[in-house]
């Protein structure tokens, strides 16, 4: 593999701040890249010479853009025209551009990422070699970032970090470590540290946790290259291990580097197998690695439109796109495997009797900021798992945000109710059909009573035997936990 050099200079931290202040007064950020220009990772590459093309008289952005964006050159002159001559000299000391003859060339991309400048590599390393590319922030990365929480003052490693979005984003709270089998990763984590004013990220070479032997941590962060394809040597969505084992790998290796009570985080892919369902594959990946584990599954194709789609996400065009889809066709032909899974893995390392969650219809999704309903989440299934005496002894409250709502039907002319729905809005969207007296109960939880103070006052109420009424009550209050409709309440 030939590793392409990294010209890139990390700037002081007065400098990195100047460079910060001037692309913020331009205006460039994610709202206006993706919202009013409509620049997404594809929309960059097909239409690079958008903006300059179309605009005879360009603004400090459009220069900015064409630049860390499109990747494109921009004439000196033209680029002295509009931006200040200190700016320019700033950005090139450290590298962001070159000379070349009557142009400034770019030399990587740079993409605002909540208030972060990250650099990576420019997306016309699509055309070439892109065995070593780091990637600029894409889907995945606001997934994994949207699924995580904060530590604050412990210690977290960003697992695979690449340009190091992760670590700088969190560098600011915990003592953060970077790690990444691409010696480039390496170089751009620390110049996007340094471009940030963060100066607590280390950053290491090596493979998987071969560089943290015998360290742990409160957070692990991946972002794996989980394509399930057949290695080509593309380091940024390829792995050399066969279907989903890389993953399977990573999940059993993880709980050895986690403290008491951390998590690992990581986005994946895994299969259903002829014979070897995902459930039960899962389910062995997590035999005996003494942490709770909760599985997200949040979508599924067939191996041949998982094939297509893998394929259009390749460099090399068209032609190339369809000779990989054959062969991976095959592959997965070969393999038996029977639809392909993808979504969020996350552990906690827990000493005891551990539990497994798997999701495969989820409510959840990492459109936003949800690291504090995850957390939730495990309290909430830890106390399912629970003997029934602690339970019983739990005061729960129902979230302020659930809404009961009365379900009618067309009775001749006339609306009779035909039901009750509870639901949760938002980006963690629940909805759970009940009876009147199970909604009424539900809404008897008002985190100051016990669970066992509300059942016998409702055994009370419906003259029923208490016995009887607790083995109900207890089955509805787990239902509503595991859903995500209640919470415990703080001490």
């Amino acid at each position: 593999m030939a590793t392409a050099p990294c010209r890139l200079k990390p700037p002081s931290r007065e400098d990195g701040k100047r460079i910060r202040a001037f692309f913020d007064e331009v205006g460039y950020d994610v709202e206006t890249l993706r919202g009013g220009l409509g620049f997404t990772d594809l929309a960059s590459f097909r239409f690079r010479k958008y903006l300059l093309t179309a605009n005879p008289e360009p603004a400090p952005l459009d220069v900015i853009v064409q630049w860390f964006t499109c990747g494109l050159p921009v004439s000196s002159i033209l680029a002295r025209r509009v931006i200040p001559e200190q700016v320019i000299d700033l950005i090139e000391s450290c590298g962001l551009i070159v000379r070349e003859q009557d142009q400034l060339r770019p030399t990587a991309m740079l993409s605002p990422f909540e208030d972060l400048l990250i650099a990576s590599d420019l997306i016309t390393k699509l055309d070439g070699d892109a065995s070593d590319l780091i990637v600029w922030p894409n889907a995945t990365t606001y997934q994994i970032r949207n699924a995580s929480f904060p530590v604050v003052g412990g210690s977290m490693l960003d697992l695979g970090c690449g340009s190091g979005v992760l670590a700088v984003a969190n560098a600011r709270r915990c003592a953060v470590t970077a790690t990444d089998i691409n010696p480039r990763a390496a170089e751009f984590t620390a110049f996007n540290a340094a471009l940030n004013g963060v100066d607590s990220v280390e950053c290491i070479v090596g493979n998987c946790f071969e560089p943290v032997a015998g360290r742990s941590f409160d957070l692990i962060l991946c972002n794996p290259p989980f394509f399930l394809v057949p290695s080509t040597g593309l380091l940024y969505c390829e792995n050399p291990m066969e279907l989903d084992l890389f993953a399977r790998a990573l999940m059993r290796q993880a709980p050895e580097h986690l403290n008491e009570s951390g998590f690992f985080q990581m986005l994946c892919e895994w299969v259903d197998l002829a014979g070897n369902p995902w459930r039960q594959r899962i389910a062995e990946w997590s035999d005996g690695i003494g942490c709770d584990v909760w599985v997200i599954k949040m979508y599924t194709m067939s191996p041949n439109m998982y094939g297509k789609e893998r394929c259009e996400q390749r460099p090399g065009g068209t032609q190339a796109a369809d000779a990989a889809f054959a062969n991976w066709v095959a592959y997965y032909r070969e393999r038996g495997i029977e639809a392909v899974h993808g979504g969020l893995i996350t552990l906690r390392r827990r000493s005891g009797t551990t539990w497994i969650r798997l999701d495969d219809n989820p409510t959840l999704t990492l459109s936003a900021p949800v690291g504090e309903r995850i957390l939730d989440g495990f309290t909430s299934y830890d106390l399912v798992q629970s003997r029934d005496d602690v339970l019983l002894s739990t005061r729960l409250r129902l979230l302020d945000k659930a809404r009961l709502h009365q379900l009618l039907r067309r009775d001749g002319s006339k609306w009779a109710q035909s039901g009750l729905s509870l639901t949760v809005p938002g980006v963690f969207v629940r909805e759970l059909e009940m009876q009147p007296l199970v909604a009424e109960f539900a809404g008897k939880f008002d985190g100051v009573h016990s669970l066992q103070e509300l059942i016998v006052d409702l055994s009370k109420q419906v003259a029923a035997n208490l016995d009887t009424v607790t083995k109900e009550c207890l089955a509805i209050t787990r239902t509503l936990l595991e859903r995500g409709f209640l919470t415990k309440a703080v001490e």
